[in-house]
């Protein structure tokens, strides 16, 4: 019966002793337990917030000068609305197409208006000297009425083409230039000779700005 006993508590003792050498965990309240089980590891997966902007200074190099090869279309036709003065009929800048004067007369017409004819023309003429090298020729009127004074002078006594070199007449401008044609031009005296050509002259008004073009023809005889 001894024996029964001394076995048994050999084997309560081994027990004892096994157990005792086992650590076990110790047991968690529930509200500790389950933040355990709740407590997730990090994976590594979490972005971030990304509020971040940065700080945007950066201001680029700007060093692309561009192709520049567009020609554009270069279709505007403009507004053309600039009438001119349309005061030059045109023509031959020597008057050359102006119509023949009557004998005895000179002709002429101021910016395309209606003609004018002044009677009685005469031709004077200064031989080649001291103050006129080559000499020189007036056609012309002679009136006491500025109205119908007219003349027209060039600096030569030959027959051609040449630089008007005065020119009166009863404009309300001054002679700016203009070219005459003698097709006949001779002279027996001073104040006899022969004189048949065109004319073709402008004229201006520095007050008004306003321009004048003659064009005209003269045919004397002496």
């Amino acid at each position: 019966m001894k024996k029964i006993y001394f076995r048994a508590f050999i084997c309560l003792y081994l027990t004892t002793t096994v157990l005792s050498s086992c650590k076990l965990d110790p047991i968690l309240p529930p509200d500790k337990e389950k933040n355990a089980i709740a407590k997730n590891p990090d994976t590594g997966t979490d972005p971030g917030t990304g509020t971040d902007p940065g700080t945007g200074t950066d201001p680029g190099t700007g060093t692309d000068p561009g192709t520049g090869t567009d020609p554009g279309t270069g279709t505007d036709p403009g507004t053309g609305t600039d009438p001119g003065t349309g005061t030059d009929p045109g023509g031959a800048d020597d008057g050359s197409d102006y119509p023949p004067a009557n004998q005895g007369t000179i002709s002429y017409q101021v910016n395309g208006g209606a003609k004018v004819t002044k009677s009685g023309a005469s031709v004077i003429t200064n031989e080649p000297g001291a103050i006129f090298p080559k000499g020189s020729t007036i056609v012309g009127t002679i009136s006491t009425n500025p109205s119908d004074l007219f003349q027209i002078s060039i600096s030569d006594v030959k027959a051609g083409t040449y630089d008007i070199a005065a020119l009166n007449i009863d404009v309300d401008a001054t002679f700016m230039g203009g070219k005459i044609k003698f097709t006949t031009l001779n002279h027996s005296s001073a104040i006899k000779g022969n004189a048949i050509g065109t004319f073709k002259a402008e004229l201006k008004n520095f007050s008004s700005g306003k321009t004048y073009t003659v064009v005209g023809s003269f045919n004397v005889k002496g």
